[in-house]
């Protein structure tokens, strides 16, 4: 139904769209309205299914690879002996390799391309997070997360630049939260996974004489990798970015990528639409090559003469035009927003995965209390000392509280599929934020375990219309040629809010875990404010 709803919109749009008079005589302006009267024509269809199943996946694997390892903490804290300091350790590494691959590989999908950047992304993802679960010190699986973050970190910039050049722009709100509904999905199957090999048989697999033993906890890391794997499999079936090949020149490409997702949507039988998609792309042969010559040049970066082939020439010129896309967000063009977005991206990140990452354990301490999670009944244990081994096993209610707060994205979710263009990116990102910042602000005070979750729950179901919201702001924002290496750029800040957050748990947890607590609290609700400065991105052409 949702399917037929958008072929209506699509096809009512058409020819207004087409018939419409453009003057410009800006050159890359023309681009941009032939390329959304180009998606516009194709209209929504089940190439879109195929893409938002695949790009969903994607991001479903990088919430898994995420998640997990809120689950390995508590099984793993015995086995390796871990101090509280340790696993916030362990929490926040995945966050720096993440930092890192989300500027080097998100400006790469600028450079290079957006599909085999992200699938090597995934892959790597894949391998680290694997071999994560052969680990058989601390220090090992501190470097195998450290790897596997890098990975994670360059596919989430690229796999929304990715999808978005795909869709329409009346419909793009929707489509990009309906992207970021995978998130939820990813969340739960990394629930049933732990709770499948976490909680209910013992494994115990020695390999190579015993050098390397795979036990529970180890084979759930391994089985968190499989999804990636998978995803970079089928995204071998999709076509690169039309918009990606049109701005570097490849014209050619771009519109046999775009006539072949017409058919797969439509067959040959619209005549009538497929004759108006060929009027479309025959402009495009007017408009090979956009004009960038603004005042953050970086022209030079897509069509110089001739892009160096040799490895260690291609390394240095690659890492020179990384470095320009860099400086490019920070010129005087782009400056305000790309500020304003760091700050909003580093307290949503400080708050999310300081608080998510560390609700296992939260809940592990609420049922041993039986009230706050702060609560001075709580005796921390320390990973060398083994005597109460219960408190290195998940509880059965930790499963059934993480259930419940995953499944309160649902509904976050559905809100911001159906209102996100009705209200607006802005009112809905500031709304999101300021009251998810109330909700955290009362766990330290709860009386009851019933009491935190419901709070936590709350959280999770309004922290997920922001992460949406602000997610289509993030990436409509920026221009093709920069919105990859923005996206990039703005998850390093993100993740280090994320390892802050992470560690600030880690060293405060046992002590004072008021602390942590309401400086989420209160970074959201500043953040609340700032959100409102933004340029509303609602239902606009993306450069």
């Amino acid at each position: 139904m949702m399917m037929e709803d958008f072929r209506v919109e699509q096809e009512s749009l058409i020819r207004d769209e087409y018939n419409e008079e453009d003057n410009s005589t800006n050159t890359s302006s023309n681009i941009n309205t032939n390329y959304e009267k180009a998606l516009s024509a194709i209209g929504f269809g089940k190439f879109h299914v195929l893409l938002l199943f695949i790009c969903g996946l994607a991001n479903s694997s990088d919430a898994i690879e995420i998640l997990c390892v809120s689950f390995v903490l508590p099984s793993a804290e015995c086995d390796l002996k871990m101090s509280s300091t340790d696993k916030g350790y362990l929490s926040s590494i995945t966050f720096l390799g993440m930092m890192i691959g989300g500027y080097v590989w998100g400006s790469l999908g600028d450079v290079l391309g957006r599909k085999y950047i992200l699938i090597s992304a995934l892959f790597f993802n894949a391998l680290f997070g694997a071999l994560a679960g052969l680990s058989q010190t601390f220090q090992i699986l501190l470097l195998c997360r450290f790897l596997s973050g890098i990975g994670v970190g360059g596919s989430v910039p690229i796999v929304w630049s990715y999808f978005s050049e795909f869709i329409p722009k009346d419909i793009r709100g929707r489509m990009i939260c309906c992207l970021a509904s995978s998130w939820f999905f990813g969340n739960l199957l990394v629930i049933l996974f732990a709770y499948i090999l976490l909680n209910n048989f013992q494994i115990n697999i020695n390999l190579f004489s015993g050098y390397i033993i795979i036990n529970n906890w180890k084979m759930f890391m391994i089985v968190s990798a499989l999804p990636s794997a998978i995803t970079c499999v089928l995204l071998l079936i999709l076509p690169e970015s039309p918009k990606f090949c049109l701005y570097n020149g490849k014209t050619s490409e771009a519109r046999k990528i775009l006539k072949n997702i017409f058919v797969y949507n439509n067959g040959n039988s619209n005549s009538e639409k497929k004759r108006i998609l060929n009027e479309i792309l025959d402009d495009f042969k007017f408009s090979v090559r956009p004009n960038l010559n603004d005042t953050d040049d970086d022209t030079e970066i897509f069509f110089g003469p001739n892009r160096p082939t040799g490895l260690i020439k291609s390394i240095v010129q690659n890492s020179k035009d990384i470095i320009k896309k860099t400086k490019c967000l920070f010129g005087k063009t782009h400056i305000f927003k790309t500020t304003l977005i760091l700050c909003i991206m580093f307290a949503i990140c400080f708050g999310y995965y300081g608080l998510w990452i560390w609700l296992p354990e939260l809940y592990k301490r609420m049922a041993l209390t039986g009230g706050s999670p702060c609560s001075t009944n709580f005796i921390p244990t320390n990973g060398t000392n083994n005597s109460n081994q219960s408190s290195c096993q998940i509880d059965k209610s930790v499963f059934e509280s993480s259930f419940i707060s995953a499944l309160s994205n649902l509904p976050g979710n559905i809100f911001t599929i159906i209102f996100i263009d009705k209200m607006g990116r802005n009112l809905v990102t500031s709304m999101s934020l300021f009251l998810s910042g109330l909700s955290v602000f009362g766990i330290p005070f709860i009386t009851k375990e019933s009491q935190g979750v419901l709070l936590a729950t709350i959280f999770g179901g309004i922290n997920v219309v922001t992460f949406n919201s602000f997610g289509c702001t993030a990436t409509e924002l920026f221009p093709t040629r920069l919105r990859s290496s923005a996206l990039g750029v703005q998850y390093v800040a993100g993740r280090l809010g994320a390892i802050l957050g992470n560690v600030l748990f880690g060293i405060l947890v046992d002590t004072s875990c008021y602390v942590p607590l309401l400086t989420i609290s209160g970074l959201l609700i500043m953040s609340s404010i700032l959100s409102f400065k933004l340029p509303e991105s609602s239902n606009l052409d993306m450069d």
